[in-house]
């Protein structure tokens, strides 16, 4: 009878210290879970923030205003007498290219 109880309470204790480590593993994942979400919160606020800044940066300024009224009027009205535009057949500029942009305006602002 007594090997009988041995063994139950072998068993038991084997149950109990697995049931502690299962219970122990789970926390410490959630845990890391709350710590991954942290951290991709955090990311997502420096996105965020930087198109915050990008936006403002693209406010147009008043100076931005004067000069679109000027090309539009240039483009309405066409250029002062005396002004002749040259085009430049072999050289295409990307607006958003900016090395391309600064080879063209080396290139346009050459001939001046």
């Amino acid at each position: 009878m007594r090997k009988k109880y041995t063994g139950l309470v072998i068993g038991g204790g084997i149950l109990v210290i697995l049931l502690v480590w299962i219970s122990s593993s789970y926390n410490s994942l959630v845990k890391k879970q709350e710590k991954v979400g942290q951290q991709w919160s955090e990311i997502q606020s420096t996105y965020q923030r930087r198109l915050d800044l990008s936006l403002v940066e693209r406010i147009p300024q008043p100076e931005d205003h004067r000069a679109e009224a000027e090309r539009r009027r240039v483009f309405e009205e066409g250029l002062p007498a005396g002004i002749v535009v040259q085009p430049v057949p072999e050289f295409e500029a990307d607006v958003h290219d900016l090395p391309s942009l600064a080879r063209f305006a080396d290139v346009v602002c050459g001939a001046c």
